[in-house]
């Protein structure tokens, strides 16, 4: 089973963590993210061979447009040229991820029968054509989203940004959560057993004989993903090699007020009809990826209202430019653009 296989998620959720241990392997490989799985153009036969020219819509509400990203294909041995030569040489998309991962285990030395994970978070945005598109797994890594919130604040998110990025983002799994295609990962199961857990993921996707063992090892000794990957300033964990402890500090009262507004949101009508997602609840969300209890023990009896500021609004607004621009919105879409969220 020689391929590549989607891996997204939330941002601030582990992914990058999930990819080095992923990459630990003599049958697995992981490169910098391409946003390779995100781009719609990727998924059909008469754009096929132009999609890395393209960018798509997304969902995201810190996002405008997704495309692939050029300056990191040298890590994969490839430039644009190569490539166009590649897609161009490909029967269709199932030949062309299977090429693409020949390509990648023979630049790093591993077996030409393993497999490849193409880690961005963004591709979580096109999982329902990956689904339909491809015969292959998608892996998705989630994380309780008061971490992400204080994640996402840390790493310089606007607030009422960094607040509804989880319940927008893992919107778009709600509805394949139970889908045996999808293989979902807590961020907090994989810090307590990390070995464990990227050897079940390896067996899983293409029946390797991978030993825990293994994993440690070359978790512990990974020249390329030292070299090849970006660790974030903001991120407590640093250092390759090392396992992630799970810590959070304690809330202030603002933050659990912050927090506690989700309780009521739900991703818009409009919002939903315009972006594929599913019109669901941060409650229903809650309840359905495990974090119903973790929340309500974190922000207590709060209560609060939510609206976004005036420069998220006018972040927001700069997204249905770009979308617009492109012809994939409407002018009467804006005021669908700067309130993605509504109350229930």
């Amino acid at each position: 089973m020689t391929t590549t296989i989607a891996l997204g998620n939330c941002p601030s959720s582990g992914s990058t963590f999930l990819a080095d241990l992923l990459d630990s392997t003599a049958y697995s490989a992981v490169g910098p993210e391409l946003n390779l799985f995100s781009i719609e153009a990727l998924y059909e036969e008469e754009s096929f061979r132009q999609f890395f020219l393209e960018r798509s819509r997304c969902a995201s509400v810190y996002l405008r447009r997704n495309g692939l990203v050029f300056n990191d294909l040298c890590a994969f041995g490839l430039n644009g040229q190569r490539l166009e030569q590649m897609v161009a040489g490909s029967e269709g998309l199932r030949d062309f991820l299977s090429k693409f991962a020949r390509s990648f285990l023979a630049l790093r030395g591993k077996s030409l029968d393993g497999v490849v994970f193409e880690k961005s978070p963004q591709n979580i945005h096109c999982v329902r054509q990956y689904l339909e598109k491809t015969d292959n797994p998608f892996v998705h890594i989630v994380r309780d989203p008061v971490d992400v919130f204080l994640s996402l604040k840390k790493r310089g998110f606007l607030s009422g940004i960094a607040l509804i990025t989880w319940l927008i983002d893992e919107a778009k799994i709600f509805e394949f959560a139970d889908n045996n295609r999808v293989k979902i990962v807590r961020y907090e199961d994989l810090t307590e057993r990390p070995f464990e857990i990227a050897a079940d993921i390896l067996r899983s996707v293409g029946s390797f004989n991978v030993d825990v063992a293994e994993v440690e090892a070359g978790f512990k000794s990974n020249p390329y993903r030292k070299y090849h990957t970006v660790k974030l300033a903001s991120w407590n964990q640093k250092e390759f090699g090392k396992t992630e402890a799970r810590k959070r500090r304690e809330l202030s009262d603002e933050e659990k007020r912050s927090l506690a507004a989700l309780k009521n949101l739900k991703v818009s009508r409009a919002y939903a009809e315009i972006f594929d997602l599913p019109e669901v609840s941060f409650v229903q969300l809650l309840s359905k990826l495990g974090y119903e209890e973790s929340f309500d023990s974190a922000i207590g009896s709060m209560e609060s209202d939510f609206e976004l500021s005036r420069s998220e609004q006018y972040k927001l607004s700069r997204k249905f430019t770009g979308d617009l621009k492109h012809g994939d919105a409407r002018l009467k879409d804006l005021g669908t653009y700067i309130k993605p969220v509504e109350k229930i």
